[in-house]
């Protein structure tokens, strides 16, 4: 049922109802037509209306109507609460927070994205990165572009990547080492860093610091040369082409966070692990 409403609400019919924009009202009271396409707020708000508002319907309804009334009364009200509310509260709240990240960007953008890179290692580890979807797909929504999160999230499996190359050089266990490319290699081409922080990083400690420290770096790079993201895609160097026009300040940001990774990660070593360590 979470799934029905927004659904309906990125449907033809509803959509073509914002084009004509002809004033429409609901029992006497106006609803704004708002295009739905992108947006998470309100969808996520009526998917919290519907869960509580199921579950009270649940235990006040007798059980003979609770197949088919439950149903209806909480797409009918939830409806109804989304169309008139939560839509245009939640469509409001999104374009003011695309509007705040876009005007730090304008601000202190490369500050701001060098420092979401530095600390995206504990981010990740908190799986917590996964809560930047929706704020991605609202600001390409709205702002037509994203220069904050994705640039960022790239970043950072770069810097581990460095990182990684780093532990390889310097160690002299071999498994070690062969471990330190692979998974280095993983975060730069296919875009997955957790590999790396919860089997090097995590264990050998001090190379975090370059990690940090080349995010910290490229972001400040790709943020004052305006690096953007227009679409989405992976986290990984192969989602290049989705920058189009600001494809240069990428890569320039790539290239200092892995090389500012890879040296402070190389002079801060490691306790090496013995070839009759455990590796995991």
């Amino acid at each position: 049922m979470q799934c029905l409403l927004p659904v309906y609400y990125s449907s033809p019919g509803f959509t073509g109802l914002v084009t004509v924009g002809a004033e429409t009202n609901l029992f006497g009271i106006p609803v704004p037509l708002i295009n739905y396409a992108g947006s998470f707020i309100p969808v996520i708000l009526s998917t919290i209306t519907v869960y509580y508002l199921e579950r009270f319907l649940n235990s006040i309804m007798p059980g003979i109507l609770r197949s088919f009334m439950v149903g209806m009364l909480t797409v009918g009200i939830t409806s109804f609460i989304t169309l008139v509310a939560w839509g245009p509260l939640g469509t409001w709240a999104g374009f003011h927070f695309v509007s705040f990240l876009v005007i730090i960007q304008n601000t202190i953008g490369p500050i701001a994205l060098g420092v979401l890179a530095a600390v995206l290692p504990f981010i990740v580890m908190a799986g917590m990165h996964s809560l930047f979807a929706p704020f991605m797909v609202q600001s390409l929504a709205i702002a037509h572009f994203d220069g904050f999160f994705r640039p960022a999230l790239i970043l950072h499996n770069v810097s581990e990547g460095g990182a990684c190359l780093a532990i390889a050089l310097r160690t002299r266990n071999s498994s070690l080492r062969g471990e330190a490319l692979s998974l280095g290699f993983g975060c730069i081409v296919a875009g997955v860093s957790e590999p790396a922080i919860y089997g090097l990083m995590l264990k050998l400690k001090r190379p975090l610091y370059g990690v940090m420290a080349g995010g910290a770096a490229g972001g400040v790079v790709a943020g004052l040369m305006g690096a953007k993201a227009f679409v989405m895609g992976r986290s990984t160097i192969l989602a290049l082409p989705i920058f189009q026009d600001t494809i240069v300040a990428m890569i320039a940001g790539l290239g200092v966070a892995f090389i500012v990774s890879f040296i402070v990660a190389f002079i801060v070593g490691f306790e090496d692990i013995t070839n009759t360590e455990n590796i995991t």
